[in-house]
């Protein structure tokens, strides 16, 4: 084939030379690709610059090819030169400083001699097609079965780049594309098929609309679904379904998803075009049954350097994204988790499956139970108590047990940087977080409870005034709390000590600390039998059927009307506030808190083309060796490409060394579990003190981060792509 070898950068150099020259010529536009005129006149430059003539078809083809517009290409160039465009405006990334060229000359193979062909005259797109792809393959691709998951940015350009190429828009083709998501203020910016007009529109449908604008023989042949594809809908996406297509195409936004579709597509043997964007980083993976890797055969690195500390974050913040991240977790068991337990408590309750694991929240259940909302009010009064017990409260606790002057062993302040010490911000009904808070907590708690009221949006300034009103009138006794904290400030105390005294007597006979133990044991079953037997009477009173189902909410960033971002960022700046922190403002907490990475549409446009133009080697059918892995980060201009990475098989010497250093890992194990226990208990007295500080409501239940995992394979060495 004319494609084994193309030669050097010096050929390169020489077609260039031959296009300049041709461009420059008065015969350009008489010029016919693969045609005798333009063998002509490349052997007439040849001449005059010395070139091999032996190297003449080879010139032919790239010079005939250059007088084409392929429009998959020209959407990956043109994402390459827009965003160094953008470096030279902003100054911002490392240019290209050097030549660069990119082809795809794998997608002609299969086509017999090009150069003999009789190409004629180019009158349309579908025709430039044709040439590069050849008659046969250019009917498979029209007759295409494909499902592409996700609507978003990169959904968007990929759905551009088949409307352009006609994909699917023959008789037997058909696309289908699904997104549960509709379209936001945020999306417009990069998501280039959407309009303001299409504002909480279906993502899927107005994608399909659009392209079908674009490429009206699409019409009858793409059908937009709004259901995501998980195991909840594989009564729509069965195994019946996915063995029909010929490919499925990848525009996902999260790792679980991803998972997802690749153990779908593995399972009935459909190759998957796997692909992602991180702001300016990208990558395009090619997932094809029994010859290459597929999603899941390779992990990225955890990165545990982005964790932050417990105690960092419940009680000694250093930096405002420590209040940030406080307040997003805040939410998360506020309004998630909480809602989804306190549902499975009752039920526990009505049916007798309680366990003494769940005594902490069984009480919590008695204690909602009791002060449960009925209407707006008390919601109202509820977020007030919230804000008391976190911002007022909390501060002080946290002050009676490290005082302001209290010292550390060494003789230094225990309040000394980055440790900062904290300051109760009183309620102001003029301070706007003041009054954000109330009207989001109002409005969640509402929400979560199902109590109706008039105002749909919490950041109405009817809703405003209205919660203003109510919230003056409700009065907190804070002398009568603050007698609970103290009253529960000498019960930690007293075990603190009994921790301590514990500590200094370890070699004392084992028999007393064992009937301590049964004793404790014994009240802590006497105490949860106790609560056990009043929930289930008080369920039982109520009727399980007129106890209200609590609403569970996920956290959703694109929806500003739904208080939640409100919440985080009032939490957020009041935290910031009790620490002498500078507060973020709103549109800072939405992008930190949704953990959102501006999309850039030039990293859309580069990787939706290399996607593209994997799908064209698929349906041509081409050799294992042509398909490549891409990784691209546009800021630094590194731009990788591999072959696609071929199943990997484990040997049976390699099993046994695994397996060897699985038992050396365990003796290892053994060996260090004392070690493990020392440090453990020295710990014990510290992190109980600290857990007694912390509230005794649902917030104590959990702890976590609930973390939106964004991946970027690639730019990571391992053992199988080194």
């Amino acid at each position: 084939m004319i494609l084994k070898s193309l030669g050097d950068n010096t050929f390169i150099t020489q077609c260039f030379n031959i296009i300049n020259k041709l461009k420059n010529s008065q015969i350009q536009n008489n010029l016919i690709p693969f045609d005798k005129s333009i063998r002509e006149a490349i052997l007439k430059i040849c001449k005059e610059y010395s070139y091999d003539i032996k190297n003449i078809n080879k010139y032919i083809l790239i010079c005939s090819l250059y007088m084409f517009q392929f429009p998959t290409l020209a959407a990956f160039l043109g994402g390459l030169a827009a965003q160094e465009a953008i470096k030279s405006i902003t100054k911002k990334y490392m240019p290209i400083n050097q030549y660069m060229t990119y082809d795809c000359l794998e997608l002609i193979e299969n086509n017999g001699n090009i150069l003999e062909q009789n190409i004629g005259e180019v009158k349309n797109k579908d025709d430039i097609i044709k040439i590069v792809f050849g008659e046969l393959y250019f009917k498979k691709l029209k007759n295409l079965n494909l499902l592409q998951v996700g609507a978003g940015a990169i959904g968007c350009e990929l759905l551009k780049n088949f409307a352009v190429l006609g994909i699917g828009d023959a008789s037997l083709g058909k696309i289908f594309i699904t997104d549960p998501d509709v379209i936001e203020v945020s999306n417009l910016t990069r998501q280039f098929l959407f309009r303001e007009k299409h504002l909480r529109l279906p993502k899927s449908s107005t994608a399909a609309a659009a392209a079908v604008q674009m490429n009206n023989n699409l019409k009858g042949h793409i059908f937009a679904k709004n259901e995501k594809v998980c195991e909840q809908t594989e009564y729509i996406f069965s195994d019946n379904f996915f063995k029909k297509l010929d490919v499925v195409v990848n525009a996902l936004d999260n790792v679980n998803a991803r998972k997802y579709v690749d153990l779908r597509c593995t399972n009935n043997k459909v190759s998957l075009l796997e692909s992602g964007t991180h702001g300016p980083k990208g990558h395009v993976q090619v997932i094809i049954p029994n010859k290459t890797e597929n999603y899941t055969s390779q992990e990225d690195p955890e990165n545990s350097g982005d964790e932050i500390p417990q105690c960092t974050l419940k009680m000694f913040p250093e930096e405002t994204i420590h209040c940030l991240e406080w307040a997003r977790d805040q939410f998360g068991k506020n309004f998630t988790q909480f809602p989804q337990d306190f549902n499975k408590i009752i039920y526990g309750a009505n049916n007798n499956l309680l366990n003494k694991d769940e005594f902490k929240k069984i009480k919590t259940c008695l204690k909602w139970l009791k002060k449960s909302p009925k209407n707006l009010e008390d919601c109202v009064k509820l977020a007030k108590e919230k804000y008391f017990k976190v911002f007022v409260y909390n501060i002080k606790k946290l002050l009676m047990v490290y005082p302001l002057d209290k010292k550390d062993k060494e003789g230094n302040l225990f309040w000394s940087l980055p440790k900062r010490p904290p300051k109760i911000i009183n309620f102001d009904i003029k301070n706007d977080l003041c009054i954000n808070f109330i009207c989001a907590y109002t409005y969640l708690i509402a929400n979560m409870f199902n109590i109706p009221f008039k105002f749909k949006n919490p950041k109405s300034e009817e809703f405003k005034n209205e919660i203003i009103i109510i919230v003056d009138r409700i009065k907190i006794d804070e002398k009568k709390e603050f007698e609970k904290i103290s009253l529960n400030l000498n019960l930690i105390n007293e075990k603190y000590q009994k921790l301590e005294e514990k500590d200094k007597n370890k070699d004392k006979d084992e028999i007393d600390e064992n009937n301590e133990n049964n004793i404790n044991n014994k009240f802590d079953d006497i105490e949860f039998e106790n609560a056990k037997k009043e929930l289930v009477n008080f369920v039982q009173k109520i009727g399980f059927d007129k106890i209200p189902k609590l609403i569970s909410v996920e956290f959703e960033k694109d929806n500003d009307s739904n208080g939640q971002i409100d919440l985080i960022h009032s939490m957020c700046g009041l935290r910031a506030l009790n620490y002498s922190l500078i507060p973020y403002d709103w549109i800072t907490v939405k992008i930190k808190a949704g953990k959102i990475i501006p999309a850039l549409s030039t990293t859309t446009s580069c990787i939706s083309a290399l996607q593209t133009l994997e799908l064209l080697k698929l349906i041509k059918g081409l050799d294992i060796k042509y398909f490549r892995n891409s990784f691209l980060v546009l800021c630094t201009a590194v731009f990788l490409s591999v072959i696609a990475f071929p199943v990997f098989s484990q040997s049976a010497e390699d099993a046994s060394i695994a397996d060897t250093s699985v038992e050396d890992s365990a003796d290892r194990d053994e060996s260090s579990a004392s070690e493990e226990e020392i440090s453990a208990d020295e710990k014990t007295a510290e992190e109980e003190k600290s857990s007694a500080i912390e509230e005794t409501d649902a917030d104590d239940w959990y702890y976590g981060k609930n973390v939106r995992d964004v991946r970027f394979k690639g730019l990571v060495t391992t053992k199988k792509n080194e």
